[in-house]
Formats: structure tokens, C-alpha cells, sequence
């Protein structure tokens, strides 16, 4: 651990009072009452023209709106923003006072900053991808030890592969807007967000999560999502249908999990395991809530299609 604290106060002049792990790409520390927090990234996935966008676009959010500070980047002593070790990219962020994502990603889209500062943000489909083929890496040499993950992992994979096959129906003329990937419940308070998080979306992903959250914790009636079907075009539906197949709950659990298991403690162990216990034991419950909404679109062929949840 005084390694890791010496790199950071040789590249940025602050030393952490104490060094916390998220998973093996995050991790965040206090100097006197500042929180920062680093983000590690491989080489191949960022360059320091993108890295310069984004530094330009938080400059620009947190000088437009008093009320909204995001979590800014830190450059180092040599005036840099990101240092190098071990063939990875590593990039200090501080966290500012606001932390409202909600706020920060509305505001964004209102200033439409992900078309005219030229954001290289992926999309939805390029994201599931990467996050499936992350998930099955991680998994497949461990779940044999997990009965509950041997159990269900091929039924959450095959809904995964079900939007990305939505997506590939997808017009993706619709994205000018940022969706954020952050965690789907809330165990890590001091885990943050930062800018690599974000993602080109269609305006109704923020929302389309809010549902999944909602149902999740049984509180959303299914004929809520009434209103929004009626104004939505087909090339909208598809690309609802796809998120509320996309089981991001069940792989944030696994993620979890797996990314970092030597590091959890036995309660953490027990705590995602109850909560992976109540996912797929929900799974009927939810599967009613696709086969309405379904029902609903029917008039719609890509649809129709995914006929295995009826």
C-alpha cells in the first residue's frame, strides 16, 4: 500500500491519508477533508485527446452552472492529465461538492455538449458488449464455487444476448444524449462517478433504468409504462425493450463479486449473495413485466420476435 500512496504523491504532490479499494480499476483516498478518487484505465481503451475532451467538458459544465460542480480531473506536477504505470493509464479525479448525477447528466443534454464538443463516447450496443464479454471472463473460472451463479448465469446471459440482438435493429440517429453507467444499487456510497462513465444514449435510458430500480423493489404498477409507450416510435420501443432485457442488476452482482474477491469480507460475501438470491427468485415476477410490455408493442415484428417470455 505505501507504494501506491508514494506513486501518487511523486506524480501529484498530495500523499492519501489511507487507500480504499472498489475494484481493481477504482480506488479513492481522503487528503485532510478532499476526497479524490483514481481511475485506472488500459492504454489501448483512451488516449489523451479523449482525455483532453472530457477535461475541457467538465470545465465547461462546472463554469456554466454554479449549482453544478462534477468531479473534476486532477492534473499532475509536470501539468499532465494522467500518468503512466505498469502499461495502464491513471487518471486523479476530485470529487466537488455536488453529486447529483441526475443534475449533471440533464444539464449536459440540455447544452446537447455530446454533439457539439465532439464527445468519443460509445454506444449502448459497443458497451453490452464489452461488458459481457468482461462478465464471462470473470465468471466462468469461478462460478462453479457459487451454486446460486451456476444456477441462473445462462438464463441472465441469454437475456443480454436477446438486447443485444435488439440493438442491432437499433437506429442509432437517436443518441444525442448522455447516459451514465453507474452502479444499479447503492452498497458502495463513496464509489464515484467519473466522466468515462458516460455513454452516447437515447433520451430514454435514464428513465428506462428508474423502471428496472422500481420494479425491482416492487413498487411500480406495470400500466405506468403506458403513458411513455404511446408517445415513444418503434425505433424508441426497441431500444426500451432492450434495456429492460439487458440484466444490468444481476451482472453489477457479479461484478462485484467476482472483480475483487479476494478483497471482500465475509459480510460483503453474504450481503451480495442475499442480493443475487432475491434477483433471480424475482426473475418470474419480472419476466411478467416484459411479457406486458411485449403484449404492448406487439404491432411491432422485432418485437413480436422475442417470443420466449411469453
Amino acid at each position: 500500500m505505501i507504494h501506491i500512496k508514494n506513486f501518487i504523491f511523486n506524480n501529484y504532490e498530495i500523499y492519501p491519508n489511507k487507500i480504499y479499494y472498489i475494484d481493481e480499476h477504482d480506488l479513492y483516498f481522503f487528503d485532510s477533508n478532499e476526497m479524490f478518487y483514481i481511475c485506472i484505465k488500459k492504454s489501448t481503451d483512451i488516449n489523451e485527446n479523449e482525455i483532453k475532451v472530457y477535461f475541457d467538458l467538465i470545465e465547461e459544465v462546472n463554469s456554466k452552472n454554479s449549482k453544478i460542480k462534477m468531479n473534476r480531473i486532477v492534473k499532475t506536477k509536470n501539468n499532465e492529465f494522467y500518468c503512466r504505470k505498469n502499461n495502464k493509464i491513471i487518471i486523479l479525479f476530485k470529487k466537488e461538492s455536488c453529486d447529483s448525477i441526475e443534475e449533471i447528466v440533464n444539464f449536459i443534454n440540455e447544452q446537447d455538449y455530446a454533439n457539439t464538443l465532439n464527445l468519443p463516447i460509445v454506444n449502448l450496443k459497443e458497451r453490452i458488449e464489452k461488458e459481457i464479454d468482461k462478465i464471462e471472463e470473470n465468471v466462468l473460472d469461478n462460478y462453479n464455487d457459487y451454486p446460486l451463479v451456476e444456477k441462473s448465469f445462462n438464463y441472465f446471459i441469454g437475456m443480454a444476448e436477446n438486447s443485444v440482438q435488439l440493438l442491432n435493429d437499433y437506429d442509432t440517429k437517436n443518441e444525442k444524449y448522455l447516459g451514465l453507467k453507474s452502479s444499479f444499487f447503492d452498497f458502495e456510497k463513496l464509489s464515484n462517478y467519473n466522466i468515462f462513465d458516460f455513454f452516447r444514449s437515447n433520451k430514454y435510458y435514464n428513465e428506462a433504468i428508474t423502471i428496472k430500480k422500481k420494479i425491482f423493489l416492487h413498487e411500480f404498477n406495470f400500466n405506468e409504462i403506458d403513458h411513455l409507450i404511446v408517445e415513444m416510435t418503434e425505433n424508441d420501443l426497441i431500444y426500451l425493450f432492450s434495456i429492460f432485457l439487458y440484466p444490468i442488476e444481476y451482472f453489477d452482482i457479479l461484478s462485484l463479486m467476482f472483480s475483487n474477491e479476494k478483497e471482500l469480507s465475509r459480510e460483503a460475501k453474504e450481503k451480495y449473495n442475499n442480493v443475487l438470491k432475491k434477483i433471480i427468485d424475482d426473475s418470474n415476477y419480472y419476466l411478467k413485466f416484459l411479457n406486458y410490455f411485449r403484449n404492448k408493442c406487439i404491432k411491432f415484428k422485432k418485437i413480436e420476435l422475442i417470443n420466449w417470455i411469453i
